[in-house]
């Protein structure tokens, strides 16, 4: 009986569980879950945690972030039981294409070529001064 019970322990000394919730809005399919438990070991690294998060949660994920949104680089420095926010790719995607839409519409404003050596240069200075 206690060599169960020793077992048990070294198992779940093993794993980690994660409490992981989607941050709105839900881009991606909006009816899906929106939160799912993880028994997952440290070693498994984040790529592993994101995509068991994303096979769950049917959604794909592109990162995981504390409560206070620190960006989730090692699973061992977790603690058990955290809850972890996670960042569908839509997400980052938009906000990509936000910036780029951005970058645009100042190359169109000062007449220059996007993507001229040159032209970024001189839009990066711009956009320092704003």
């Amino acid at each position: 009986m206690s060599l169960i019970f020793l077992s048990l322990l070294a198992s779940s000394a093993e794993t980690l569980r994660l409490y992981v919730h989607r941050e709105e809005p839900k881009l991606d399919n909006p009816n899906g879950p929106c939160s799912t438990l993880l028994d997952i070991a440290p070693s498994a690294g984040v790529d592993g945690a994101l995509r068991l998060a994303s096979a769950r949660l049917q959604v794909s994920l592109s990162s995981l972030a504390t409560e206070s949104g620190t960006t989730v680089t090692s699973l061992a420095a977790l603690a058990n039981d955290t809850t972890l926010r996670a960042l569908e790719a839509s997400h980052a995607e938009a906000a990509a294409r936000r910036e780029l839409a951005a970058a645009y519409r100042l190359f169109h404003m000062y007449g220059l070529a996007p993507f001229d050596g040159e032209s970024i240069n001189f839009i990066a200075a711009r956009r320092a001064q704003i």
